[in-house]
């Protein structure tokens, strides 16, 4: 006898299932139904993951609207859109609501880009760096969104995450993005840069009684402001 071989559909949604479950999804018909919802894609699964575990009942049949007619048949990116936004909702403080959205403009986040950068568009009503600092440092418990580069403790967006959010807030609010990519590079200490990026040791960026160096600010490119995403 042939053995049967699972079809994909079927793999893909028992492979989600497990994720689900690993990551703290006790609920098996919660599981089924999200396994269901996401398709498979890994951004979509962790998104729901990660909303699940600030809030076990946000995606429950019973108790919200993830499981509508609408959403049920939205694109992927329209999904993670609408999983990112509920994900954003639980984080208690909304300035940092609003620095990981629409701050992912940025790929790298520094106290320094948050109070020179991000502040005015952001509507962060910053006015010290001691307050970007814990503003920065808020963010950075937000491990499902953030990660640390090791190398000199900016935080970093997620990929995966950053690159779908930004196409949905580019189209939404393109004039925003803008903004917010022309003060990156308005400010870039350019002067001081060598070829390589790196800071010259004779120079140093300009300073203010509330403004340290900017020393991982490398290149445009090294903090998401540059055109392309």
């Amino acid at each position: 006898m042939v053995p049967r071989v699972p079809s994909p559909r079927r793999t893909r949604h028992r492979c989600s299932r497990r994720f689900l479950e690993a990551q703290g999804v006790r609920d098996e018909g919660l599981a089924h139904r999200l396994a269901d919802l996401c398709g498979g894609i890994p951004l979509s699964l962790k998104l729901a993951a990660t909303l699940l575990a600030k809030d076990p009942d946000a995606l429950r049949a019973d108790g919200g609207s993830a499981f509508g007619t609408t959403l049920m048949h939205a694109s992927d990116e329209a999904l993670q859109g609408q999983l990112y936004g509920r994900v954003l909702d639980h984080i208690a403080d909304e300035r940092v609501r609003r620095l990981a959205h629409p701050g992912l403009v940025l790929r790298r986040i520094t106290p320094e880009v948050i109070l020179e950068v991000l502040d005015g568009p952001c509507e962060l009503g910053l006015t010290t760096m001691a307050e970007a600092h814990a503003l920065f440092d808020a963010l950075r418990r937000e491990t499902s969104l953030v990660t640390v580069d090791d190398t000199d403790e900016a935080l970093v967006h997620r990929s995966d995450l950053r690159r779908v959010m930004l196409k949905l807030l580019g189209a939404s609010e393109p004039a925003l993005v803008e903004r917010i990519r022309r003060a990156a590079i308005a400010i870039l200490p350019s002067r001081s840069l060598d070829g390589g990026g790196r800071r010259r040791p004779s120079t140093t960026a300009s300073t203010s009684a509330n403004m340290s160096p900017l020393p991982c600010w490398r290149t445009a490119r090294s903090i998401g402001a540059s055109r392309a995403p």
